[in-house]
């Protein structure tokens, strides 16, 4: 099978789906797994370390 015109003119439709549904499981993974390194830098989301003891060493 051979990706034609026809196959970029598809993919080209869904583009803003794929971004707006990758943006979404990206941001789900770092709230779900607590990714310290990178929440920490969300405004609204930094308040939840503090006072809290470091416990392993992160390297951000």
């Amino acid at each position: 099978m051979k990706f034609s015109k026809k196959h970029t003119e598809l993919l080209m439709s869904f583009s803003s789906s794929l971004a707006h549904w990758g943006a979404a499981g990206a941001l789900g993974t770092i709230y779900f797994t607590d990714w310290r390194c990178i929440v920490t830098l969300i405004p609204f989301y930094n308040g939840a370390f503090v006072g809290e003891p470091k416990t392993k060493t992160y390297t951000c």
